[in-house]
């Protein structure tokens, strides 16, 4: 990669990082360094905490990619410190919430930092994560919420009945750190179509602190990390996620025949676009298979009306055995899954907005009478 001055900063910062962490230990890299000003370098520890990069850019700049001045790098120094006790931390959380799942019979998987940390770096050290994330079997949702619960592990927002299975994943309280609790790799359709994939066929073991864990295989890992920015990308996207991109790109052709197989090529083409532009590379080729949902994503991103192509894409790819107006809108709505869990006043608008726009009612029966049609 190169130094190029007329991209914007964080791109060359993040440009710096990928280099340094995929040039080979004996390839001496001829890149120039970036000399970051006072005002520069508090700009990009920003952007790097809030992007979880900062163990990065303190790599970055001990390895003399990025220079900054000495009280700023004793500064990002001290910072990176606090990450690691806090990760430490959480790591330990997560470990002892895997062994009470564990222990009531339910198949784990680690998502995410968790797992990329250790598989897919060259230092566990240099990913960071705020919160732990794991898959559990649909099936075994419910129980592995209860299981939680009962070791003192609550969820952090309570859901009625049946709801959280109108979300890819509920958060869980371990003593002051965040569990995310998964049922579905991703969230908005693009779960539900990965619902097709069998996740638990296979894994990759791993140790962390002398336990075994056991994460899904790098072409699955890749496909989450592509998901994650694009389907966050008006939410939580993360640079760190480009970074899991660009480190796990060598599982890229059996990314795709998992993705295509799913009709989640669409969003595999786009994952891996978004992560070469942060960096400031050019996109690679598309390899997708599904073209009717690349309509429905420019659709859905474009437009905060759902359209008859949007609904009957979702149609096809809707799981659950019925439909109801707020699992049609975690469907075609990014980001609303998040809202309708956060602030009941927020998904009575979201409802009120459905109706005005008499999008569900007609729309709900068509979708049903598919279903029972599918069922049948």
């Amino acid at each position: 990669m190169t130094n190029d001055d007329s991209q914007p900063l964080e791109t060359r910062v993040l440009a710096a990082m990928i280099d340094l962490l995929t040039s080979k230990p004996d390839n001496d890299s001829t890149a120039e360094a970036i000399d970051l000003s006072d005002a520069d370098s508090q700009q990009i520890i920003d952007w790097s905490r809030r992007h979880r990069v900062v163990p990065l850019l303190a790599d970055a700049v001990d390895a003399g990619r990025i220079k900054v001045a000495a009280p700023i790098a004793e500064q990002l120094a001290a910072t990176v410190g606090g990450i690691m006790s806090a990760t430490v931390e959480l790591e330990d959380r997560a470990l002892s919430a895997i062994a009470v799942l564990e222990g009531a019979g339910i198949d784990v998987r680690v998502l995410k930092g968790l797992a990329t940390a250790h598989l897919d770096y060259p230092n566990p050290a240099l990913r960071q994560f705020g919160d732990a994330d794991l898959l559990v079997r649909p099936a075994q949702f419910e129980h592995a919420v209860a299981a939680l619960a009962d070791a003192g592990h609550p969820r952090k927002l309570a859901i009625r009945g049946n709801r959280w299975q109108t979300q890819h994943a509920v958060t869980i309280d371990i003593d002051g750190f965040e569990l995310d609790l998964h049922h579905r790799l991703l969230h908005q359709v693009a779960g539900h179509q990965a619902a097709a994939l069998d996740l638990f066929a296979e894994s990759e073991p791993y140790h962390v602190a002398g336990q075994r864990l056991l994460a899904l295989p790098s072409p699955l890992r890749l496909l989450q990390a592509a998901g994650q920015n694009v389907l966050s990308a008006r939410i939580d996207a993360k640079s760190s996620s480009d970074v899991d991109v660009h480190l796990l790109m060598d599982a890229a052709s059996e990314a795709y025949d998992m993705a295509n197989a799913a009709g989640l090529g669409w969003m595999l083409d786009l994952g891996l676009a978004s992560a070469a532009r942060a960096a400031g590379l050019r996109p690679p080729t598309p390899r997708s298979a599904n073209t009717v949902t690349n309509r429905y994503l420019h659709r859905v991103y474009s437009s905060a009306a759902p359209s008859a192509s949007v609904l009957a894409a979702a149609e096809a790819a809707v799981a659950p055995p019925a439909v109801t107006a707020r699992t049609l809108w975690s469907i075609i709505s990014p980001g609303a899954e998040y809202l309708t869990a956060r602030d009941r006043s927020q998904w009575d608008q979201i409802r009120h907005q459905i109706d005005r726009l008499n999008v569900f009612r007609p729309t709900g029966r068509r979708i049903r009478a598919g279903l029972r049609r599918r069922d049948s």
